[in-house]
């Protein structure tokens, strides 16, 4: 409890510096309202340049049918990529925060291209901006300013026909829209709309890269507050979809970033053993990669999960070393963070062995099977990990069928007859009274 405690004073208290203005950063707000009947605040898709294929199809755009990029013109940026030999500020981790802001670890590889005087002045340029909009999001979490810069690296990547540039750059804004909305409290509708329409785009042109992008950023919308079981689920096979594609690309680092997509996705659903794997897949790769950033986020999430499927000692290991991690990082903030993880899921452990004394309960568990079952006195159950569909029989045919999951502590009533459909393999406390 006093690490719980000092966790939420160092968390309240800590601010952190302000990002300095950068001047490659946008520094006007990308149009507050458009035209587009579907999506409000939406980017049509198509940049001029590119006049066969640009049909503003989508999102009801009206106007001319070719549209910019964006619903109003960005600020052009007066920075001239030559005086930026060396660009470390855009990819410093001194600042990086944790949680659900979070993108992709791109921004290393577009800092090496902002300081490859062999790379012409516009790609550094546009390659600058993008490392900046992804680390006002990691580092920062200033959505605001993470969609402005994105928007700005956007137009600069459409312009010179830099296709793979574009797909990045469209997944850290919707990534940003994202995050704009779940700060808000507001369901993810224009992010959702616009990486769906994106992901139609790509497929219709055979870009590979930049289906898995869209692929990528639907994944994290259905992972994003206000979205149900069935999103979620969907996000699951739209990540694995991604994965496949950036496989296939040999593409490493967003393989490893998938791969946390579907953690936390695995998470929500209390698919635990899934995300344990996928966590442990994430892991392997970061360190292969010597990331120690993503790294560090692949073992609080494993940390996550383990505690997620009960497994505490091994939780409180991951979390261990996920802070060892940030304090090398030099990240105060998230060494807070997980350090607050733990003490949450001590608490929790502990408020239900001091009410249930569910440690000297009785155990048992099985595989994936289906049998029917009556019970002879009322038990209560608390699932350990696996996952059962319970359909009530006979006389308790009227009662709905229920899911029942690592976590959930349930009561069977003395009589009652079901058939259990065990779809993943269970393991639970039990006790009868």
């Amino acid at each position: 409890m006093a690490k719980f405690l000092a966790a939420l004073i160092w968390l309240q208290t800590w601010g952190g510096t302000q990002p300095r203005e950068a001047a490659a950063t946008a520094q006007g707000r990308v149009g507050d309202k458009c035209s587009f009947s579907k999506c409000p605040e939406a980017l049509t898709r198509l940049p001029n340049s590119w006049s066969d294929l640009a049909v503003a199809r989508r999102c009801g755009a009206g106007g001319n049918g070719h549209g910019s990029m964006l619903p109003m013109p960005m600020p052009q940026s007066t920075t001239d990529p030559s005086k930026y030999t060396k660009a470390e500020d855009a990819a410093n981790p001194a600042r990086q925060t944790w949680g659900a802001a979070t993108s992709d670890a791109l921004s290393k590889r577009y800092t090496a291209v902002a300081n490859d005087e062999n790379q012409s002045g516009e790609k550094r340029e546009a390659s600058l901006i993008f490392a900046l909009a992804e680390n006002y999001i990691n580092d920062h979490e200033d959505f605001d300013k993470a969609f402005d810069a994105a928007t700005q690296a956007l137009e600069k990547f459409k312009d010179m026909g830099d296709i793979e540039g574009v797909a990045d750059s469209l997944r850290v804004v919707v990534d940003a829209m994202r995050l704009q909305s779940g700060k808000k409290d507001e369901k993810p509708e224009k992010a959702l709309c616009l990486a769906t329409e994106e992901l139609v785009w790509f497929r219709e042109q055979g870009h590979k890269r930049g289906q898995a992008s869209m692929l990528l950023a639907l994944a994290r919308v259905n992972s994003s507050g206000r979205r149900g079981t069935k999103d979620r689920e969907q996000g699951i096979r739209q990540a694995k979809e991604a994965l496949k594609i950036y496989r296939e690309l040999g593409d490493k680092a967003m393989e490893g970033a998938v791969l946390l997509a579907l953690v936390d996705l695995h998470c929500y659903v209390k698919s635990f053993q899934e995300a344990i794997g996928a966590a442990n897949k994430a892991l392997g790769i970061f360190e292969d990669l010597g990331d120690s950033r993503s790294e560090a986020r692949a073992t609080h999430l494993l940390a996550e999960a383990r505690f997620g499927n009960r497994q505490m000692e091994g939780g409180a290991q991951a979390a261990e070393e996920a802070i060892a991690l940030w304090q090398e990082l030099g990240m105060k903030r998230q060494e807070a963070i997980e350090h607050l993880t733990v003490a949450q899921w001590h608490v929790e452990e502990d408020e239900a062995e001091s009410k249930h004394k569910i440690s000297k309960w009785g155990t048992w568990g099985c595989e994936v099977s289906k049998f029917d079952w009556e019970y002879s006195g009322t038990e209560t159950a608390y699932v350990l990990e696996g996952e059962v569909l319970v359909t009530p029989t006979g006389a308790w045919a009227s009662c709905k069928p229920t899911k029942v999951e690592a976590g959930d502590l349930v009561v069977f009533p003395d009589g009652m007859t079901c058939v259990w459909d065990v779809t993943k393999p269970i393991k639970k406390h039990f006790n009868f009274s």
